[in-house]
């Protein structure tokens, strides 16, 4: 949809690994409630093998998010 892929830039991790970003767009998520909620400035990481979404980012962007009992509500 609406992907910039002129960003660049790298993300590092708490292992002082870092990896290139090679873009920013959005993902829309699609609630249990069938609500459409957006998450913008996610990056894209083409080397890592997994998605990962940034809790702070989350945060910041107004979801609440609760960790109870090892389950993880957004």
């Amino acid at each position: 949809s609406d992907f910039d892929s002129g960003m660049r830039d790298s993300v590092k991790f708490g292992d002082d690994s870092a990896v290139e970003i090679k873009g920013v767009g959005f993902v829309v998520f699609t609630a249990k409630t069938g609500e459409h909620r957006l998450l913008t400035g996610v990056y894209c990481l083409p080397a890592l093998r997994n998605s990962i979404i940034s809790l702070r980012q989350l945060d910041e962007n107004g979801s609440r998010v609760e960790i109870e009992h090892g389950v993880l509500h957004i």
